[in-house]
């Protein structure tokens, strides 16, 4: 994310490389905190690698151990909470990162990205493994680092701590201690004088009471709630343990309300007097060369902040600051501005400045309506008030002129007669104005309908697809929603052999469904080819493409029909013994039978009687009963499977896993047991193609595709 300079003052306080140790002499640090001495300094130093890096750089894979030489390095973690990658930890010079399976063998994925120029030595883990037999420490050392970093990790993307700062999550590292507990035994058996806060870190944990729900990895219990008789751990479990002397201190250090961080610039140093010290017994040690702790500023830096003026708080508001130009007059507005308390709450402070912005904004819209409709209501007052004004005068006068026989009573209600029927036709024009604005609205919506291009060049000469086989080849296929937005895919390109399996992940917004949009032909690209069987699908008519083709989309639509109905569309071809025995394949047969009329149960409008589950399993039997060459599940199985029975969900995989061997076949999914069988895993992140493989290659690369299964597979 790109931030602006007074972002990087105030955030990160910006340090120069120059203020940063040289490679050599961080190694020699390394080993001599590790060792306590430095005998073995020349050898030691020739198995690093020196590498430098740029401002946003990715520094490679985490199973090699890196030290920060000059420089910073941020690590991300991706929060499933949040659905995006978070900063869980900033690293200073001297400090490590990867190797985490050596010390840690459930370690969280995590990605180290540079927050500015600098340099990394690093060394692989067989070199390294030869100096941990030497220097027994420095294996000590370096697990140390490890748990402190993956502690981190857990914190900020799984508890219910996500929103604090990093800053505020180490101060509790030193008060936890890490415990494991065997299959079998009770959660109540190792808290039984509720002495403590538990979080599960790893491991599952069941309940033998439906009214308390068994805790998921990342969830809490104990003090100062009681620990429920019915939890026992299913599988061996590691928990975080948090003394209860600590819990007050360092929920109000971790979970500050929001008044406090917005009056009170001094949070963490009032929330640092409050935390006791820690206990030797649950120590844990700063695995840094250099403080974690954020540095000082330089007088440079001071000078910079004193440097940045802030206009007075507007009258009646009460707000943290602005960014205003010193060089702007005063007629210039100035923009919300709240400071940051850390490093890693950037996306907050920006998101809170922009919501100030457009509160204002929208309170000023509400006033403004408000006023309009106070004029609009005047005026007709006014309007009326007019009309029977006129109506009295004109009685007035009339009846003035009767009586003094000037005008006959026939006259005058002649002449009131000729005044309705000329004032109705008058004001039923004015009245005509709504109705026309609403006509021209129908029309210009109308003309979107009939104006809009067809799929395909009428005059163009497209060819019919034949029967396909399902080879399909992506050739540098680069798309677009709008020509003034972002590119939705970019330079997309792989083969699928007819008959294989096609497992694409990825996380929302990365491009999924546009990909297998194009692929049906709904969407042209702006460069690049598909190819179907060698064939440009441009150059093919739309009708003979799709009608090869099935996609079962996430949110199906159910028709007003039976069943049975929705499952053949309506098709004369297919008879109810297809249709029962694509029930049977999607697994919903046993579900329609036990229906009362079985498949000629009629569905409402909107399916209100089915569960999303159901809809998609009945959508599901409405792809497989056509035996496409080519099929599509496009998250089609998010909500069915997990509302079915361990039995019937296995057999649902197995029968999508072992689909005929002529069917290609292309699984949106997060679900490890599908992506597992799949032959080919294509892993998207905003639009590019990051990764590419088989399931067991992506996990042994250790990157975004085994991030994101650790985290689906912990949450499930």
């Amino acid at each position: 994310m790109n931030i602006s300079p007074l972002l990087q003052v105030q955030g990160e306080h910006y340090s120069d490389i120059a203020l940063s140790p040289t490679p050599l002499a961080a190694i020699l640090q390394l080993l001599k905190a590790a060792a306590g001495d430095t005998n073995h300094a020349a050898s030691f130093s020739q198995v690093w690698k020196i590498r430098s890096f740029e401002l946003g750089d990715e520094l490679g894979s985490t199973r090699d151990i890196s030290l920060v030489c000059q420089g910073r390095v941020r690590l991300l973690g991706y929060d499933v909470r949040c659905g995006r990658e978070v900063s869980t930890q900033l690293l200073l010079p001297g400090e490590t990162f990867g190797g985490d399976k050596l010390f840690f063998p459930n370690a969280f994925g995590y990605r180290a990205i540079a927050a500015v120029p600098g340099t990394i030595a690093f060394v692989g883990i067989p070199d390294l493994q030869v100096w941990l037999q030497q220097i027994p420490t420095l294996q000590s050392y370096l697990q140390q680092a490890v748990e402190t970093r993956q502690g981190l990790i857990f914190f900020k993307t799984m508890t219910e701590f996500h929103s604090s700062t990093s800053h505020a999550l180490q101060k509790i590292l030193p008060h936890l201690m890490k415990m494991e507990i065997k299959a079998g035994e009770s959660l109540q058996a190792i808290n039984p004088a509720n002495r403590g806060r538990f979080w599960l870190m790893d491991g599952r944990v069941c309940t033998g009471s439906t009214e308390a729900p068994a805790p998921e990895v990342g969830e809490s219990w104990g003090y100062p709630d009681a620990t429920a008789d019915a939890w026992s751990a299913e599988t061996d479990s590691v928990v975080y343990q948090l003394p209860a002397e600590y819990w007050e201190s360092i929920r109000l250090l971790v979970l500050p309300s929001i008044e406090e961080r917005v009056n009170d610039d001094s949070l963490e140093d009032g929330a640092n007097s409050r935390l006791p010290p820690p206990d030797p017994i649950y120590d844990v040690h700063n695995t840094g060369l250099i403080s974690s702790d954020t540095p000082e500023l330089s007088p440079l830096q001071e000078e910079k902040l004193e440097q940045i003026h802030l206009p007075p708080l507007a009258k009646g508001r009460t707000r943290v600051g602005f960014f205003q130009n010193n060089d702007a007059t005063r007629l210039t507005k100035p923009y919300p501005f709240i400071r940051q308390q850390s490093t890693s709450d950037c996306g907050v402070a920006c998101l809170a400045m922009v919501c100030m912005y457009w509160e204002e904004r929208f309170a000023n819209a509400i006033k403004a309506r408000f006023q309009g409709q106070r004029i609009a209501n005047n005026l007709q007052l006014i309007s009326s008030t007019i009309a029977h004004l006129g109506t009295t005068v004109l009685l007035w006068c009339a009846a003035t002129l009767v009586m003094q026989e000037q005008l006959s009573i026939g006259q005058f209600v002649a002449f009131n007669m000729l005044v309705s029927s000329i004032s109705q036709p008058i004001l039923a024009l004015f009245e005509l104005r709504s109705p026309y604005q609403e006509v021209l609205v129908s029309m210009e919506r109308l003309n979107d309908v009939l104006e809009a291009e067809p799929e395909t060049n009428p005059q163009q000469s497209l060819e019919i697809l034949p029967k396909i086989r399902g080879e399909v080849h992506f050739e540098n296929v680069t798309f677009s929603y709008h020509p003034e937005a972002g590119d939705a895919l970019q330079n997309i390109s792989f083969r699928i052999q007819p008959g294989q399996k096609l497992g694409i992940i990825g996380a929302s917004g990365a491009g999924k469904t546009t990909l297998v949009n194009l692929l049906a032909g709904l969407y042209r690209p702006n460069s690049g080819r598909i190819l179907i069987d060698g064939r440009d699908i441009t150059e093919v008519t739309t009708q003979s493409l799709r009608s090869q083709l099935a996609i079962v989309p996430q949110e199906s639509f159910i028709f007003s029909a039976t069943i049975w109905e929705n499952i053949t569309l309506f098709n004369p071809e297919f008879s109810q013994e297809d249709a029962i025995a694509s029930a049977k394949l999607a697994g919903v047969h046993n579900f329609i039978h036990s229906l009362p009329l079985g498949y000629n149960t009629q569905i409402g409008g909107k399916a209100r009687m089915l569960s999303g589950g159901q809809k998609q399993g009945i959508a599901l039997a409405r792809a497989l009963i056509r035996n496409p060459p080519i099929l599509v599940l496009d998250e089609a199985t998010s909500e069915y499977l997990p509302s079915l029975d361990m039995a019937t969900e296995n057999q649902v995989q197995q029968n999508l896993s072992h689909l005929r061997s002529q069917q290609t076949t292309f699984i949106i999914t997060h679900k490890l047991n599908l992506l597992q069988n799949c032959d080919r895993i294509l892993v998207l992140n905003r639009g590019i193609a990051v990764e590419q493989g088989t399931h067991q290659d992506l996990m042994d690369n250790n990157r975004l595709y085994s991030h994101l299964i650790q985290q689906h597979t912990q949450r499930e």
